[in-house]
């Protein structure tokens, strides 16, 4: 089967659409010479089924004998509209203006021979924002399961994948961070809870965190707090609010200041910075995280998945979040550890945490299995990435449904 997909060939873009697939390493090229304009063409095997992946970027549209993949975000990556697959307000503005111009043409000839994937790690009004309902007649392929699923798939895989390649944020070094965290013994504190928006959910999770009484505890905000960058009335009620009335009760050490003097300074509110000084500041300042998610709504964000690349021990707010990766993990057949704690909330275990906290051979013995937990994640995600294709296994599942009706 060909598959015609409409990118410049880069190696990363290869993976981050093909793992699992049987291939030999000689057929993937390193574009060492431009090759911008040249179509690249790699065969491999999955499920005993031969493809041609047909890099061909803006050329081939009217081909009918292969099916068309395109992504968005590496659309406007690839144009140098957006540098990252993060949330970004340029990325909607040129999705619609352009995007949308010049693609919809070829979603209307192509109907079901186009698949588009729409991966952006947030999830919220997307088929609004995006006009998403203008190509019910492609396949469709988004990083949300609460949608209508009869024109929706919920590619795993290439979710999982978009973290590690093609998003222009080199989370591939939280990978490798792990090696330094091992070593780390000098932390500040065992366990932090960090806010960088305050949204009405984590001042109620403050409320609630702060009966622990520990000294090894902290509850940190960042310097985005006051900057008050964000048009929204709701949110500059709450960032003011958060400042007057929450702040008050933190440690002194509790701020997290991006704008600090020369070579300290982490710069402006943008998701490279924003990486950069999770790796370098966050990750290395508490032994133990206490984090929100929301896969609860159906879609993966990076704060988990960072935390899991970097083997970092961490604590969702939500029990569904952990639930969340190990039914992935279950799904594949992939064993785990037994995560440590049984809860629903944050609420729920805030006693425990304490006694923890104040008994340092509990406190050890606990960190350890959650450790041990998230290195098992970490390792079962990437062989699920190495064994599986979610997008491979919905053309074959269709072909195999197409040949049962006959």
């Amino acid at each position: 089967m060909k598959l015609y997909i409409h990118h410049k060939y880069k190696s990363e873009i290869f993976w981050y659409f093909f793992h699992g697939v049987d291939v030999d390493l000689d057929d993937v090229p390193y574009p060492v010479l431009d090759i911008k304009k040249k179509n690249i063409e790699i065969n491999f095997k999955y499920r005993k089924e031969n493809f041609t992946a047909i890099f061909c970027d803006d050329r081939f549209w009217y081909n009918q004998d292969g099916r068309h993949i395109i992504d968005c975000h590496l659309y406007q990556l690839q144009k140098k509209l957006i540098d990252n697959r993060g949330w970004n307000d340029y990325f909607i503005h040129n999705h619609l203006i352009d995007f949308n111009v010049k693609i919809k043409k070829h979603s209307n000839r192509l109907g079901k021979k186009l698949d588009m994937f729409l991966i952006d790690w947030e999830g919220f009004f997307t088929l609004e924002k995006y006009k998403i309902l203008d190509y019910q007649k492609n396949n469709l392929f988004l990083d949300e399961i609460s949608l209508n699923k009869k024109y929706i798939s919920y590619p795993t895989t290439q979710i999982l994948s978009s973290f590690l390649y093609t998003n222009g944020l080199n989370f591939r070094d939280f990978y490798y961070f792990s090696d330094f965290l091992k070593l780390k013994k000098d932390y500040q504190y065992k366990l932090q809870y960090a806010v960088r928006r305050p949204t009405d959910k984590k001042i109620s999770n403050i409320e609630s965190l702060n009966k622990i009484k520990s000294d090894k505890f902290i509850i940190t905000y960042s310097s985005y707090v006051n900057t008050h960058d964000n048009d929204d009335a709701m949110h500059i009620k709450r960032a003011k609010f958060f400042e007057k009335n929450i702040v008050s009760s933190f440690k002194n050490t509790s701020f997290f200041d991006k704008r600090k003097y020369g070579i300290e300074n982490f710069g402006e509110e943008t998701n490279n910075n924003n990486v950069r000084e999770l790796l370098w500041n966050v990750l290395p300042f508490a032994e133990m995280e206490i984090l929100d998610e929301y896969t609860e709504e159906g879609f993966l964000t990076e704060k988990l998945i960072l935390r899991i690349l970097a083997e970092k021990p961490f604590i969702s707010t939500n029990i569904k979040d952990i639930e969340f990766y190990e039914n992935i993990c279950k799904k594949y057949g992939e064993p785990i550890s037994k995560y440590p704690l049984e809860y629903k909330k944050i609420d729920d275990v805030v006693d425990i945490l304490n006694e923890y906290l104040n008994d340092d051979t509990k406190w050890n013995t606990f960190i350890e299995d959650v450790r041990n937990w998230v290195v098992s994640l970490k390792s079962a995600l990437i062989k699920i990435l190495n064994n599986n294709n979610s997008y491979l296994d919905f053309i074959l599942d269709e072909q195999e449904n197409q040949k049962a009706l006959l």
